[in-house]
């Protein structure tokens, strides 16, 4: 039976094109998601396990646009070959059907699965390193110091006395982030799911939106701390500023009000340094995070 050629297509966020995957191919229908390889909704993935039918073809660019671990993949391939439906990937070259479930095919399927963990783990292992050198360098500050009531209530008189934020937290040896934090905590403190904040950084004079695509991973499966992560992440690391969520889950947009660039450069090492140091309060990391103006045009991480 002579089926159709459907095409599955998966770009990271919003913005990225398309055009590339699947380009100069003849297909019936195409299926296109905008969102992470790690996020479980994706509806146009499912919709195309729903249309796909006996003696159709499924092409994909590649195996990383379809799962990014093995496991997924292994599933997803032999749910879509059971229904007697081809599967192709263009950039490996690869076709699983119904008729060539053979060991060498289930071989080739768990070598490429294999890389991609691979490179997963070296990516993980870069996060790390990033992460190593960023403390060397005294950007990245660990779990936030713990301060008394005594030295909270010290602080609060300071911020009265309109001293500096960047003062008092060189005072108390904490970030400037640390600070609003500790002073919205006993002041205001934000509520859990809240999406949008209204606050800003005071006497500022210019204004950016940063886009901010950030992905927590537990350090190990028996650690669940992500969507803990998460909360206190939007609550106490964004709340200084005015954000929203994207679409995409793990991406926010963020206003961030300055007076000249290195001021501005110094609050996004802040604020990355303040995101991972929440994640590693968790028993987690930061994976994939990218750092960037809205328009593209300049990235910190």
């Amino acid at each position: 039976m002579q089926g159709h050629k459907i095409g599955y297509i998966r770009v990271s966020t919003v913005e990225q094109n398309t055009i590339r995957q699947l380009d100069g191919l003849q297909l019936y229908k195409v299926f296109t998601d905008k969102c992470s390889g790690k996020d479980t909704n994706r509806p146009q993935l499912a919709l195309m396990l729903d249309f796909i039918r006996d003696g159709d073809t499924v092409l994909v660019h590649s195996m990383d646009r379809l799962a990014r671990n093995l496991d997924d993949l292994r599933k997803l391939v032999n749910k879509i070959t059971d229904k007697n439906i081809t599967i192709q990937f263009i950039k490996e070259n690869l076709v699983f059907s119904k008729d060539n479930k053979n060991h060498m095919a289930n071989l080739m399927l768990s070598v490429m699965g294999a890389f991609a963990e691979f490179e997963r783990s070296l990516i993980k292992e870069r996060q790390l390193e990033g992460i190593a050198i960023a403390k060397k360098a005294g950007k990245y500050q660990g779990r936030t110091k713990t301060l008394s009531p005594e030295k909270v209530a010290e602080m609060k008189q300071m911020a009265a006395d309109r001293y500096k934020k960047v003062d008092i937290a060189k005072k108390f040896g904490i970030t400037r982030m640390a600070v609003y934090r500790y002073l919205n905590k006993y002041d205001d403190e934000p509520q859990l799911g809240t999406l949008t904040s209204q606050k800003v950084v005071p006497g500022a004079l210019k204004a950016v939106k940063i886009l901010l695509n950030v992905y927590v991973e537990n350090n190990n499966k028996f650690v669940r701390g992500k969507k803990k992560s998460y909360e206190d992440i939007e609550n106490y690391c964004l709340s200084y500023y005015k954000y929203e969520k994207t679409n995409n889950e793990y991406e926010y947009i963020i206003t961030i009000e300055y007076n000249n660039d290195k001021e501005l450069d110094e609050i996004i090492d802040e604020l990355y340094s303040e995101v991972a140091s929440t994640a590693d309060g968790h028993n987690c990391f930061i994976d994939d995070t990218t750092i960037s103006t809205l328009d593209k045009t300049k990235y910190w991480y």
